[in-house]
């Protein structure tokens, strides 16, 4: 259940060692609330999607193959905008997300306003194909069982990285100018505003920096 029916596959990677431990307890067996803010989901700036998405093409292959649809997890996650699978824009529904109106309440797609005229990605769009690929991303991540390498590797990881790729030096100093404006230049200001990971104008490097 908690592998293939929640979030936490999303957040695990990025959470420490023991935080990831102790949610997986608590969500496991525990009476224990608020593991939403011990991940740090309740204080994040990147908010989820105000309604409900969906997918028109999953919506009717849903329908085809159960005799109904249902929510897709991977499509109310922040930062995913499209179908990885048909390669569309996922539709709001009329059902709210976020504030849920009821956090008790059973709200069923099937019963929910869906749009059901699909919208395809272009790939002669770039924006539309880093969108594609970030769902793509999301959707792997949802798909890794107890995947959680520690702070301290990603860090290592990002520092490599960035090393091979002349934004640091050997010393780990850091190229911050140089980073912040490949950034800008390969996702571009409004698809960062769309992922609400807009840089600060001006002074200071925002979560950049901070990462």
């Amino acid at each position: 259940m908690i592998d293939q029916h929640t979030f936490l596959p999303y957040y695990a990677p990025f959470l420490t060692t023991s935080a990831y431990t102790n949610a997986r307890t608590w969500m496991t067996g525990s009476t224990e609330a608020g593991v939403r803010v011990r991940c740090g989901a309740c204080t994040n700036r990147v908010r989820p999607p105000k309604y409900f998405r969906s997918c028109p093409e999953c919506g009717r292959e849903n329908r085809k193959k159960f005799g109904e649809t249902y929510w897709h997890r991977l499509f109310q996650l922040p930062g995913v905008e499209v179908c990885p699978i048909h390669e569309v824009f996922l539709e709001p529904s009329d059902v709210r997300l976020d504030p849920l109106s009821n956090r008790h309440k059973y709200f069923s797609a099937e019963t929910a306003r869906l749009v059901t005229k699909a919208h395809p990605v272009s790939s002669k769009i770039s924006t539309h194909t880093i969108l594609l690929n970030l769902a793509r991303r999301f959707e792997w991540l949802l798909q890794q069982e107890r995947l959680n390498p520690g702070l301290e590797f990603l860090h290592q990881r990002y520092q490599s990285l960035l090393t091979e790729r002349n934004f640091a030096t050997r010393a780990g100093s850091i190229r911050m100018a140089d980073v912040r404006q490949e950034v800008v230049r390969f996702y571009d200001t409004e698809l960062l505003q769309l992922l609400q990971c807009a840089l600060p104008v001006g002074t200071g490097d925002g979560w950049l920096g901070h990462l």
